[in-house]
């Protein structure tokens, strides 16, 4: 994925995020009280909009960010990563939908995870991609940490 697709992916994303919870309309009446100063109220409104993110914006510009790092780490590290397999494609797009709505960490964790997973050639089917991803938005971050505990005792039995 080159940097010019990840930036115009990411530029689309933050464009369609309008809608927010109490601190970015804290940030939205901030902009409007900085547009309120006579004569550089146009001018500051620039430099706030441009420095200063919204809450959700920067969310989810932190997890697009670190995930494309992560994705880049593992196609240096796995032959066959691909980013024009349409799985992980619909797997990322599906990814970034989610993370959109979301600030609970274990959350974007799991995202994370399945957007990595589905870059590795025969990884998941689509079927089980796509239920894990459901799961992923529907679950609370306690079915999350049941789920991950259960892993981690099933292993240990295992060995």
């Amino acid at each position: 994925m080159s940097n010019t697709n990840y930036n115009s992916e990411l530029q689309e994303k933050l464009e369609l995020l309008k809608q927010g919870n109490s601190k970015d309309k804290n940030y939205n009446a901030k902009k409007a009280l900085v547009s309120a100063i006579p004569a550089v109220g146009s001018l500051a409104v620039t430099f706030y909009e441009n420095y200063i993110k919204e809450p959700s914006s920067q969310r989810l510009h932190n997890f697009l960010e670190g995930l494309v790092q992560e994705l880049l780490g593992l196609k240096e590290q796995i032959d066959g990563v691909s980013f024009d397999n349409p799985k992980f494609q619909t797997t990322f797009k599906k990814a970034i939908r989610i993370a959109d709505g979301q600030h609970q960490q274990e959350k974007l964790e799991a995202l994370r995870n399945a957007v990595l997973n589905s870059a590795i050639p025969n990884s998941l089917k689509d079927d089980v991609e796509g239920m894990f991803l459901k799961w992923i938005d529907e679950f609370t971050v306690s079915h999350i940490r049941l789920l991950r505990m259960l892993h981690y005792i099933n292993n240990y039995n295992e060995e």
